[in-house]
């Protein structure tokens, strides 16, 4: 009897905490136990060391012509390749370029968050003289969303409400450079984006998206809508 009294307790306990634990168990690969939250999870400082994004950006000016950008960025670890190709009226070309990748995300526990990608020296294959470099940041609020029926999971999902966003496209020729900047801001809830979270580990993050924005581009001359569809996937680690 001693040492019945002394199971007992013990399998009352794992009745009650086993299946809390197994609750934090949300993407397929995350943790079957983790002591820590889900929000301690996301928060903090994060390199993203893997990406494949693709996107399909379509420009409409004011007279109604519209120009078509689809663009692949793919990370692996320090490297990165784009390809782009352009369709404006009759007029089209693609090209492929390859250079070093720095790309980070920050996610706060007040709910804010900010990302950069660095992509610098790169190089258009077949062509000489030519260096390209592309910084993209990205800012705005964070927050889980809740299960949806059968489909997701409570906290299976973040939505980033991106309120800036802005690329710094720097392009040298033989020696002499030239800078173009795009510049977006939103309102809440005007761009968002929503990661599937398929892995949250303590110091791992894997994540799939679907990319849908609009906003505006005006250089100083041109004024042109804006409207972005694509993918993400990435996974993100912490030292």
């Amino acid at each position: 009897m001693k040492h019945t009294k002394k199971v007992l307790p013990a399998a009352l306990i794992a009745a009650i905490t086993l299946p809390a634990l197994n609750s934090c168990k949300k993407g397929e690969g995350d943790p079957f136990l983790s002591l820590r939250s889900r929000k301690a999870r996301v928060v903090g400082e994060w390199t993203i060391s893997s990406q494949i994004e693709e996107t399909k950006t379509v420009y409409v000016d004011s007279d109604g012509e519209s120009t078509t950008e689809n663009m692949t960025i793919e990370i692996d670890g320090e490297d990165a390749t784009i390809s782009t190709s352009y369709t404006d009226g009759s007029f089209s070309y693609s090209e492929t370029g390859n250079g070093d990748a720095e790309a980070t995300a920050t996610f706060e526990k007040d709910g804010t968050f900010s990302m950069e990608v660095n992509l610098t020296n790169i190089t258009i294959s077949g062509q000489t003289g030519i260096s390209l470099s592309m910084k993209m940041e990205r800012s705005g609020t964070w927050n889980f969303l809740g299960g949806v029926e059968s489909d997701y999971k409570k906290k299976e999902r973040i939505v980033l409400n991106i309120t800036e966003e802005k690329t710094t496209t720097t392009s040298s020729f033989n020696g002499t450079s030239s800078t173009q900047t795009e510049r977006f801001s939103y309102a809440n809830g005007e761009s968002s984006e929503v990661w599937q979270l398929t892995t949250l580990k303590n110091k791992e993050m894997a994540i799939e998206s679907e990319i849908n924005s609009t906003g505006s581009y005006n250089d100083g001359t041109n004024s042109d809508s804006v409207t972005e569809t694509g993918t993400r996937s990435a996974t993100l680690i912490q030292e």
